[in-house]
């Protein structure tokens, strides 16, 4: 049972069907810190800028004044003095930084226990950096939500302890086999040693109680290492999906093909279909653009054309995703004309992305809000009654609960979610400049990490960057977002995205002198 805000916020974070206003947006400071390491080794190659690089550096120095996790003084100035100055590979500086960080790694939560023993924990602050602390170590979503719900106690200690025992535990060796259905050129891969032949397929299928199936071509035995069965499963389905991808270049019918499911001798077979995070663009069907004709020529067919690009982050392997998805924001938002000097280099995509989110963000909150306050039984019967008139138009429902706030702030029996969002929308009615600020640099800061990758991928042929599945998970949601935005303003306005960016930025200038959120609700 959950118990407390700050576990609620963790799972809801940790949660990879969270809506996109609701989730983690970055990683934590440990995969940063390592992040920026590799980045290092990389801009060495010319794969990277040093720009790049100097950039990632740079940001993370305010990340340290604000995450409580870093709680040894001495390790917190030496990252300080490390990050002040540009870090180049070749230097003593990077070989201290890998230090300091292994040291991070390991002490990590020890700083969030003593804040939580004091009663000092950031709700937001804290329930971000340590669900995306947990995830970049190696869990699956769904195997640390079941643990969390169940082991993690009544406080926001027993919490952090729970997760302290997910980080020491070592990574466990997991075995199982796969069933195999179209084989091409057979003879090859019956010389792997990983290979089962047909009658020991049958033989291991009757020893757990499964009738073998008629079809099955043999399988293949794979033994990995993860830190869960669920993330042991996604492993078996990268490494198959590789070998797929190599049987498309031959001369067949058919490619290598697999039943998906990750058999094994002791507990349940595990599904091998794809499992990533909530990427989706629910506007597209609300608007009736889903399954709207195209013209030539048509001012929507760059959206349409993006959306097929982004649509690889759903199931395909992440160096496609990555590469895919930035070339579906950078065709949207950069005008063909535009110099790359001039903007500061096509980095400039994820700045006005962030911008377009950024003030998307408040509006999704609401909405949500808008539905899950009609579960309350003490809600005011009359902003209830008004609420049912309004029905799905979403802008007036925002703009509802924005008039009578003040009543829904103090809403008994919500969720401990639910509570948590209230908290974030007062904080952002009281300061709106320096909240939607911080979001917007959350927010940019998660699509320059995807151009990073994006370029780790293209030009320097690298598949497995180390914060290349975070990359996917908290980027993923971001662009679904973003290019339901873009496709409703053109739908509704007849706006094409770079419109959409001078209205927003002017919109982001005004909020400074006026703090009134109406006009975000039409973002």
């Amino acid at each position: 049972m959950v118990t407390n805000l700050l576990q609620a916020r963790v799972l809801e974070q940790i949660e990879a069907w969270t809506p996109w206003d609701r989730r983690v947006w970055h990683t934590g400071t440990v995969l940063a810190l390592q992040e920026l390491v590799e980045a290092s080794s990389w801009s060495v190659r010319g794969v990277l800028s040093d720009s790049a690089v100097q950039w990632l550096r740079s940001s993370l120095l305010p990340e340290l004044g604000r995450d409580q996790g870093l709680a040894n003084p001495a390790t917190r100035a030496q990252l300080e003095a490390i990050l002040k100055q540009p870090l180049n590979y070749a230097s003593q500086r990077r070989r201290q930084l890998e230090r300091i960080t292994e040291y991070v790694a390991e002490h990590y939560l020890d700083g969030w226990f003593e804040a939580a023993r004091k009663g000092s924990v950031h709700l937001e602050r804290g329930s971000r950096y340590m669900a995306s602390y947990a995830l970049d170590l190696g869990f699956h979503p769904e195997y640390l939500r079941k643990v969390l719900r169940t082991h993690s106690g009544n406080s926001e200690e027993d919490l952090i302890e729970e997760l302290r025992g997910l980080a020491a535990r070592p990574t466990t060796a997991f075995t199982g086999w796969v069933l195999l259905s179209d084989v091409p050129e057979r003879a090859l891969m019956e010389q792997r040693s990983s290979w089962i032949d047909p009658t020991d397929v049958a033989r291991l299928m009757r020893s757990i109680g499964e009738q073998p199936p008629r079809d099955q071509s043999g399988g293949l035995w794979f033994e990995v290492c993860a830190r869960d069965e669920i993330a042991a499963a996604e492993q078996v389905r990268s490494q198959l999906e590789r070998l797929l991808s190599r049987t498309r270049f031959l001369r067949v019918s058919k490619p290598l093909s697999y039943d998906p499911k990750w058999w094994r001798e002791k507990g349940k077979p595990i599904s091998l279909r794809a499992r990533g995070p909530a990427i989706n663009a629910m506007s597209l069907a609300k608007s009736g653009l889903l399954y709207e004709d195209r013209l030539a020529g048509d001012a929507h067919g760059k959206i349409d054309d993006a959306f097929e690009l982004a649509s690889h982050l759903i199931g395909s392997p992440a160096p496609v995703a990555v590469s895919n998805a930035w070339a579906a924001l950078e065709s949207l938002l950069i005008d063909p004309g535009e110099s790359d000097q001039s903007v500061g280099g096509k980095v400039i995509v994820a700045t006005r992305a962030a911008k377009i989110l950024a003030t998307a963000w408040p509006r999704a909150e609401f909405t949500r809000m808008s539905y899950r306050l009609l579960k309350s039984s003490s809600l005011d019967s009359k902003i209830r009654s008004s609420l049912d008139e309004i029905g799905d138009d979403n802008v007036r429902r925002c703009a509802l609960l924005l008039q009578h706030w003040d009543q829904i702030e103090n809403t008994a029996d919500l969720s401990l979610g639910d509570q948590a969002a209230v908290q974030r929308i007062a904080q952002l009615k009281q300061n709106p400049q320096a909240v939607l600020g911080r979001v917007e640099g959350y927010m940019a800061g998660a699509l320059r990490r995807l151009y990073r990758h994006r370029n780790l991928v293209m030009h320097g042929g690298e598949l497995r960057p180390v914060a290349l599945s975070a990359t996917i998970r908290t980027t993923g949601p971001l662009v679904g977002a973003l290019l339901d935005r873009l496709a409703v303003a053109a739908h509704l306005r007849r706006e094409d995205p770079l419109h959409a960016i001078a209205r927003t930025e002017v919109a982001l200038q005004s909020i400074k002198s006026t703090k009134d959120l109406t006009f975000l609700l039409e973002m």
